[in-house]
């Protein structure tokens, strides 16, 4: 049997026999020797052949899949084409699966026991993925009450020096309670990493919320900013790109010194220092 999920479901019942008689024309039987020969039938569970239905015993709900014979007629006639088949007979009308779903319960894996470090030059572009980001158990209802967490096992990646792909193992912890399941044993890491070389930018201060009925003088009125652009950026990576900025607030406050951030820079750039992180200034009346 194909075509149904045999972690979320367990087998009650299956029949796996059936008798069919088979009357052949000429001497094909006796050629080809299938006396007794055994016919192997492949069913599709999603198949429209199969009949649906579900029903509740000693307080659990149990799917049934059934598959009519008559229905299978052409497929038994494929099955021993070549061999002649003049008129075909089953010994039952029915075939029956019966299957009960496990309970369930779904679990964000810990990534902790995960590192990894970067070749000189190189770094992340964009934000390590997880794939699948939860798995789903299936078991008993006592057995998952006991699985609180999963982990991956250690793992240490070093010298990266480009984008990969890294298949993380989990701990086998549900291994411990019998008839217990797992959706996916492995999760896949994808790291985006390109090379970064430095770059140095000369910045003007722009001062936020600034009184415009005042004369506001910075000192110094442009900050150079070093940062790490990836290589294949640097020719869309430009000055007017970053906004440097103080607040004027701090002025109202009485600070004699301005503080700077960068509220503005292209995506993926690293900041890695100022020539200065704060100014002066004056006010001319």
């Amino acid at each position: 049997m194909k075509g149904y999920d045999t972690d979320r479901y367990a087998v009650l019942s299956a029949d796996t026999a059936l008798a069919i008689s088979v009357e052949f024309s000429g001497f094909n039987a006796f050629w080809l020797g299938v006396r007794n020969k055994e016919v192997k039938l492949s069913l599709d569970m999603h198949s429209e052949l199969v009949h649906k239905y579900s029903r509740w015993r000693d307080g659990r709900q149990e799917l049934c899949r059934t598959v009519a014979v008559d229905d299978l007629d052409e497929m038994l006639r494929e099955q021993l084409d070549g061999y002649g088949i003049r008129n075909l007979n089953s010994s039952r009308d029915s075939l029956q699966l019966l299957l009960v779903e496990r309970s369930h319960k779904v679990l964000r894996p810990s990534i902790d026991s995960l590192s990894f470090s970067f070749a000189d030059g190189y770094g992340l572009y964009g934000e390590p993925t997880v794939s699948p980001r939860e798995v789903t158990l299936y078991g008993t209802e006592e057995a998952l009450a006991q699985i609180n967490e999963l982990n991956v096992k250690p793992l240490n990646i070093t010298g990266i020096d480009g984008s990969r792909r890294y298949r993380l193992v989990l701990e086998p912890v549900w291994k411990e309670f019998g008839d217990v399941y797992v959706s996916s044993e492995y999760l896949t890491l994808t790291l985006p990493v390109e090379r970064f070389v430095e770059r140095e930018y000369s910045l003007p201060v722009i001062v936020e919320g600034a009184d415009t009925t005042v004369n506001l003088r910075i000192y110094p009125d442009h900050v150079n900013v070093r940062v790490w652009v990836a290589q294949k950026d640097i020719p869309s990576v430009s000055a007017d790109r970053f906004l440097l900025v103080a607040n004027y607030r701090d002025i109202l406050n009485g600070s004699q010194r301005l503080k700077l951030r960068l509220a503005r820079f292209p995506e993926g750039v690293r900041i890695r220092s100022f020539s200065s992180d704060e100014v002066q200034y004056v006010i001319i009346k």
